[in-house]
């Protein structure tokens, strides 16, 4: 996931636009905390108490997020403004076949590690196309002048 949000930041450093990227995802997560607030969800987790390297990791993952603050899924929202950024970019088919796998698979991980319910999933997306797909347009009006 960190690199979903890394590589929309290395694509726009060039151009002043990056700042608009930036106030892009501000905007967001001023929405998505808002939500948060008047709004919260949390999320029952399941105990992970063996011995297996992979219920250590899962202890990891799971310690490493508060399960609060579930609705939308931050981690989705994220994502898919990532893509967005990316797919603005007019890159390379591969390169955006490539970003739209990553947000997909990123999206169904928070469920399957039980970080989220799935009703997170398409709000957390939802908010992030509105906000970035407006955003990003109205940067691309911006650049062109």
């Amino acid at each position: 996931m960190a690199l979903l949000v890394i590589i929309p930041f290395a694509l726009y450093i060039p151009d002043k636009s990056f700042f608009r990227f930036l106030l892009i995802y501000g905007v967001a997560t001023i929405v998505m905390f808002t939500i948060y607030y008047i709004y919260p969800v949390v999320m029952m987790r399941r105990v992970y108490d063996g011995n297996l390297f992979v219920d250590m990791l899962m202890r990891w993952i799971v310690g490493m997020d508060d399960p609060a603050n579930c609705f939308p899924s931050n981690h989705c929202a994220i994502a898919t403004l990532g893509c967005v950024a990316i797919l603005f970019r007019n890159l390379s088919k591969s390169i955006n076949i490539a970003t739209i796998a990553l947000t997909a698979f990123v999206c169904l991980s928070t469920v399957l590690v039980g970080q989220h319910y799935w009703i997170d999933i398409p709000a957390g997306i939802g908010l992030a196309l509105l906000v970035g797909i407006s955003g990003f347009k109205i940067i691309n009006r911006e650049v062109d002048r």
